[in-house]
């Protein structure tokens, strides 16, 4: 079973790109509370692990942008 951390982390990460995606498309409302629903996920995984979060946000919102460009 994983634990809670990783649960937490891999949730935030999704949220993380449902933000990105929901202020690309002008829905700045949508965009905030995912913000905020990401902050609990971040809480869930303890003081820790915040820095393993910020290192998986630049490679997801890279991947996220590498992807937007390439079917562009």
């Amino acid at each position: 079973m994983k634990s809670q951390k990783t649960v937490a982390g891999a949730i935030k990460a999704c949220l993380d790109q449902l933000a990105d995606e929901a202020k690309q498309a002008d829905l700045s409302e949508l965009c905030q509370l995912i913000r905020v629903s990401a902050l609990a996920a971040e809480d869930a995984m303890g003081p820790q692990a915040k820095r393993a979060t910020s290192k998986i946000q630049r490679r997801t919102r890279r991947g996220g942008a590498d992807k937007a460009a390439a079917s562009a």
